[in-house]
């Protein structure tokens, strides 16, 4: 009789003085380590510590279980294929005693195939070669399209590897599945359809395509919110979800697009908490207001002074307190000329190094506003941040009024979009000095944090 002994996360690592059963089974459970890079990755923010565990447990039991997840974390809706993340980790897994191999899958056939029939081959006979095994699968599965559908998947699986945006969810999409990729993987699928030679062949390459071109509508609705564009965008996201339903219940049959048999479509489900609130939000915006200039993608950024890694014992306040306030970090003539710069539109706080970073950032940017015509209301709406935000406009604390009506300094809420009204501290005509103060103050699975999309001022119509 065995007996699974549960390594879940990084919450538990291999004894250092204990000697294990040779009946309990360590099964290690990574959610939250190098999602879609190897163990092996050493830009990761988790670097190794994934592959230090696997050897840890080997050295200590008899045999390891691994139940990893083939999917992306928390946005499975994508292509995701994969082939250098399984090829390098499964070889090293086996090598370390790992005799049950459980991955868990979202009905994802469509996105993670190729990991999907190399886990089955490997576990079976883990001396194969992974390349040699996914050449296999691309020529019996796709016959006279094999060529050009081996390179599409390899230039999905190139993207998500050489991005290096290590953040979960869809977040860091716009880096990993840039316009450039897009147009390469569009053409190649293109080619693919165009050589089939058999019914069978079409509706294989037909299958991918119908992926792809989900991500295609997810990455277009994504720029249209980073760039502005909001006349059709809640639209848009309608018939994103829409299209996501349609596509399950007709691939039910195959186990593909996340329709299993009375199960829930986590894709439309993480679309819904993610982002489906800044999209919905801006039809109101584009409605009653009119916006001035671009979305402000550009912030210089900085760590509070105060900066935790967040493990200290003692009990957090629910808001800490911000030393860069006493400095003056919200003031206009703050030297910020040392401080680096991110697009908040399009990088996450994983890609820019705080990926584990719980605590206080700072984003500052100055913004030219023009003349406003008398009565005129102005507002900032930042669509979605994770985490507590402080606005400061011209250096003056602005009060968020909640859906109670009731004033307060911050505002929390994740991935929810927040309307603050500046009509009487704007300066129309001049620069203005906008600063948001973001506070991180819990550890989630997605590596995301502060501004995840950029902020928008508008003048009421």
């Amino acid at each position: 009789i065995l007996f699974g002994l549960l390594s879940y996360v990084d919450y538990t690592r291999a004894p250092v003085r204990e000697k294990i059963h040779p009946n309990l089974v360590p099964q290690i459970a990574p959610i939250t380590y190098n999602r879609h890079h190897p163990m092996n990755c050493a830009e990761h923010p988790d670097k190794d510590i994934l592959k230090k565990q696997v050897e840890a447990w080997s050295a200590k039991a008899k045999y390891l279980s691994c139940y990893p997840y083939a999917y992306n974390l928390a946005e499975v809706s994508a292509p995701c294929p994969f082939l250098t993340k399984w090829g390098i980790d499964l070889p090293i897994l086996f090598k370390n005693k790992c005799a049950f191999w459980q991955p868990e899958t979202t009905c994802n056939f469509e996105t993670t195939m190729p990991a999907l029939y190399l886990g089955m081959r490997l576990s079976w006979n883990s001396d194969q070669q992974p390349e040699i095994i996914f050449k296999n699968l691309f020529k019996n599965f796709y016959g006279s399209a094999s060529a050009p559908m081996e390179t599409y998947w390899h230039i999905i699986d190139d993207a998500w590897i050489n991005a290096k945006e290590y953040s979960g969810g869809g977040f860091g999409y716009l880096k990993i599945f840039t316009p450039k990729v897009m147009r390469e993987a569009r053409l190649t699928l293109d080619q693919a359809q165009q050589v089939c030679a058999t019914p069978m062949e079409y509706r294989r390459v037909e299958m991918a395509n119908e992926s792809f071109s989900l991500l295609e509508r997810l990455i277009q609705i994504k720029w249209d919110l980073v760039r502005g564009k909001f006349n059709k965008l809640a639209q848009d996201a309608e018939l994103w979800r829409g299209a996501a339903f349609y596509l399950a219940d007709k691939y039910q049959p195959q186990y593909c697009f996340g329709r299993s048999y009375g199960a829930s479509l986590f894709r439309v489900i993480y679309f819904d908490t993610f982002f489906n609130k800044p999209f919905q939000d801006s039809a109101r915006i584009y409605k009653e207001f009119n916006i001035i200039d671009a979305p402000i993608r550009n912030w210089k950024y900085q760590q509070d002074p105060s900066a935790t890694d967040g493990n200290e014992k003692k009990k957090k306040p629910k808001y800490r307190i911000a030393l860069g306030e006493n400095l003056g970090w919200m003031n206009p003539d703050f030297d910020d000329s040392k401080w680096k710069t991110t697009d908040v539109g399009t990088e996450t706080w994983s890609r820019i190094g705080f990926h584990h970073y719980l605590g206080l950032l700072w984003y500052r940017s100055k913004v030219t506003i023009p003349k406003i015509p008398s009565g005129k209301q102005v507002i900032l709406w930042i669509p979605s941040t994770d985490g507590s935000v402080k606005l400061f406009v011209n250096g003056k604390l602005m009060k968020f009024t909640n859906k109670k009506g009731k004033t307060e300094d911050t505002a929390s809420g994740y991935c929810t979009p927040f309307s603050y009204d500046i009509t009487t501290v704007v300066k129309p005509g001049k620069e203005n000095q906008i600063t948001i103060l973001a506070n991180r103050s819990f550890m989630n699975e997605v590596g995301t944090g502060g501004l995840q999309a950029p902020p928008v001022i508008c003048i009421k119509k």
